[in-house]
């Protein structure tokens, strides 16, 4: 069976811009000017190090060596805001006019302060605004700043760090997805789902297209696709002011992120490695049953109250029994003998190094996850690197490029509703006796783990943003890029091990081939004047493009010859 959808989603704004000009005549190209200074504490006058300094609406910055100097080279003529920024100081601004071929020499002195700096968010026209500037409700997580042992994956850098944003996880099982909510929901039958984009790119997520095999209400997570260490801020935007930005798909909110980026300067080399286990220690409890009996209610053979008053319990001779024949109790999840969990663990290596010099700047990483989940049929092995540039060939163009790749291969165990392969509903529904079916209700332990489902995952983003400012107060933003998603999606169950049913007994082979691809292109022009001396007016203009394709295509085999595995093997075909 093969399905398609090809969804396109356009928008567009035309806007006139009438000037009235006093004559001049055009300004040859000049080399642009340099802002260089000094970065010192007010209360000590010591130089500060690691001081970001960035000129207000631009891509250009720099960050202060260890005797507090910065350099800011081949600035457009013109008159700027620049920012000094610093974790535990106040914020530094100032005003400043370059001129062609000079150096202008701008000092700040920051006060030490808890106060939390002025957010600096990237708008959906590619800008940077503060966030007080900022009309809708915007929360800003800076990765960098969270303890390292808690985000191990990127819905933990969520969880509980921005108002409004509920994670709750529909899972226990490594690798698997949870319900993000900004706001709550919206509706009882649509997704409720959040828009995502990464650095200007809508992405797949998360959401019922995770998963094309069914193990029990579960899906994967294909947020987490994503590395926590790879990741500079996160903007959630909340309100109707995200739909106004990115169209209707934005009704449940966007988290917009933004991958890191090199700084100019030597080679800085990171590297990192975690580890850990953990153990699943929770008391289980029992399953219940009655003393042997037949009843009607084709719960393993037991004598419940109501089967008692309809007279549908008898024993082991016919005859209708009156009262409940006794009760007996076995636990499965806790009996060394069929209990199934394993101590599970979590290893992850990462390499990363950032550099460059005042033309290009780059920013390398990879990094391998290996984790095993508490169950003997539930792993996440995940492989994964990105590149990104920032190119400046001249003072007026500059560009960034983000490219990422991942590899992953998900094990997932039966759960929740899934009454065949689910652990939970045979061990808590179980027969109450070991020496019947091992105490479990229809399918026992070694059964359901001889049944496999796979998910194999290629994940290929790109973006491409292009910045020209036309004129000191003029800047022509555009971005292009694509998010692409191979997926496999595969289940596997050898002959004569389940014998519930006669395609149970046969052994099935599944096998899912999904291709997912969205696709975006953004052009904006941005304005940014000055009213008068306390009131800076930014205008922008400009059109979005979105194209989102899923093709499913789905394959099924019966009868499974012993030894083999692939759909060859099957005696039956459907697709």
């Amino acid at each position: 069976m093969e399905s398609t959808l090809i969804r396109t989603l356009s928008a567009g704004g035309v806007a006139l811009l009438a000037l009235l000009a006093v004559g001049t005549a055009p300004a040859e190209a000049q080399a642009g000017g340099t802002i260089t200074g000094l970065v010192t504490n007010r209360a000590t006058n010591q130089p500060v190090q690691s001081a970001q300094i960035f000129v207000a609406g631009t891509q250009r910055g720099a960050l202060t060596n260890q005797q507090g100097r910065y350099i800011l080279p081949n600035v457009p003529a013109g008159e700027y805001e620049v920012r000094a920024t610093l974790l535990g100081f106040s914020q530094g601004s100032a005003r400043v006019t370059v001129a062609d071929g000079q150096t202008v020499q701008l000092d700040f002195q920051l006060s030490e302060s808890a106060v939390a700096l002025g957010a600096v968010i990237v708008t959906a026209v590619g800008t940077e605004q503060r966030t007080r500037e900022i009309g809708n409700a915007v929360s800003n997580i800076n990765v960098a700043d969270l303890p390292q042992a808690s985000v191990s994956t990127l819905t933990n850098v969520l969880q509980a760090r921005a108002p409004g944003v509920m994670v709750a996880p529909a899972s226990g099982s490594t690798g698997t997805a949870s319900r993000i909510r900004i706001r709550g929901s919206n509706s009882v039958s649509l997704s409720n789902e959040p828009l995502v984009i990464v650095d200007g790119v809508r992405v797949s997520s998360v959401g019922g297209l995770s998963s094309g095999v069914g193990v029990g209400g579960q899906s994967p997570s294909r947020l987490d696709d994503i590395t926590p260490d790879q990741i500079e801020s996160i903007e959630v935007l909340k309100g109707p002011a995200a739909a106004a930005l990115y169209g209707t798909a934005a009704a449940n909110g966007v988290i917009q992120i933004t991958t890191k980026r090199g700084r100019a300067g030597d080679a800085r080399w990171s590297a990192f490695t975690e580890q850990g286990t953990w153990k699943d220690s929770y008391d289980y409890p029992g399953a219940f049953r009655s003393e042997p009996g037949r009843s009607g209610s084709g719960l393993g053979g037991s004598c419940v109250t109501y089967d008692i008053a309809m007279g549908n319990c008898r024993d082991a001779s016919g005859n209708v029994l009156t009262q409940i024949p006794g009760v007996k109790s076995y636990n499965p999840l806790m009996d060394p003998r069929t209990r199934p969990f394993e101590t599970a663990r979590r290893q992850q290596y990462g390499l990363s190094v950032a550099g460059g010099s005042e033309a290009m700047t780059y920013y390398v990483m990879g990094d391998i996850t290996d984790e095993k989940g508490v169950l003997p049929t539930n792993g996440l092995e995940r492989y994964s690197t990105r590149v990104n540039l920032n190119l400046y060939p001249t003072e007026k163009l500059d560009f960034a490029i983000r490219t990422g790749y991942t590899a992953s291969s998900l094990q997932m165990p039966g759960e929740g509703n899934n009454t065949t392969f689910g652990l939970w509903i045979n061990a808590l529904l179980g027969t109450g006796d070991f020496d019947v079916n091992r105490g479990f209700w229809t399918v026992n332990d070694q059964q359901m783990f001889a049944f496999e489902a796979w998910q194999d995952v290629n994940r290929f983003t790109t973006s491409v943003t292009g910045n020209y400012r036309l004129l000191p107060w003029l800047r022509m933003t555009a971005t292009g890029g694509v998010d692409d998603v191979s997926r496999h999606d595969h289940t596997y169950l050898p002959p004569n091990v389940i014998t519930n049913n006669a395609n149970n007994r046969e052994g099935t082979r599944r096998s899912n081939r999904v291709a997912e691809r969205n696709l975006t292109g953004t052009l904006n022009t941005t304005a940014n004047y000055d009213l008068t001396s306390a009131i800076t007016s930014t205008t922008s203009v400009g059109g979005q493009y979105n194209q989102e394709l899923y093709r499913d295509t789905r394959a099924y085999g019966q009868g499974m010859a012993p030894g083999t595995r692939s759909l060859a093997g099957a005696s039956r075909l459907f697709s």
